[in-house]
């Protein structure tokens, strides 16, 4: 514990000589073709050495590979894309989990313009059912929506998705027969 705060202290103070609150007075900035980075599918954000100058920041995929940089004040030139995040184990960009998402959509203004609630699990999957605006839809403990079950919202009360989300973890493990009876709405018959 004493080292993640010796870390942590180390990592402040660095960030703080690095750039000091007027550090980007005497920048110069190169003009950003902010079209242009936006068509190849990046994203424009605060770069550079201390974040004074925008930079086209290229957006990965899920399974790209990544770096974390653990020095603050280090210009950045690749990001893991909306929803993901950089996996220290694997090094690439993986999901984020249902909790990592809500609190994403908790701290920004999309949960007073319309954002998705999600409904998560203790251990941060996915819950069965989630709604986005008028539909509802069986998904998997990684948050991927499973084919065939998605209902009107006013017709979801009932709508549980274990047969659902049992019968696609079956397929993924290489069952082809059809074994599960579910209805529309993801729930065993009967």
């Amino acid at each position: 514990m004493k080292i993640f705060v010796l870390l942590a202290c180390c990592a402040a103070a660095a960030n703080a000589l690095v750039c000091p609150p007027d550090a980007c007075k005497g920048a110069t900035c190169t003009l950003l073709d902010e079209q242009a980075c936006l068509a190849k599918g990046g994203a424009v954000r605060p770069g550079g050495m201390c974040g004074c100058c925008d930079v086209c920041i290229t957006l990965l995929k899920e399974g790209d590979k990544c770096i974390q940089l653990l020095l603050l004040g280090v210009p950045a030139t690749a990001e893991c894309g909306e929803g993901l995040k950089c996996s220290p184990e694997s090094q690439t960009c993986v999901k984020k989990n249902c909790l990592e998402r809500k609190a994403d959509f908790e701290g920004s203004l999309l949960t007073r313009v319309g954002a998705p609630k999600l409904n998560c699990e203790d251990n941060g999957d996915y819950s069965p059912k989630q709604c986005l605006g008028s539909k509802c839809m069986c998904v998997t403990k990684k948050g991927d929506r499973i084919s065939n079950y998605m209902v009107n919202i006013w017709e979801a009360l009932d709508m549980g998705c274990e047969c659902a989300r049992a019968e696609y973890e079956y397929s993924q493990k290489g069952g082809n027969d059809k074994p599960f009876n579910c209805d529309s709405k993801g729930n065993y018959f009967g």
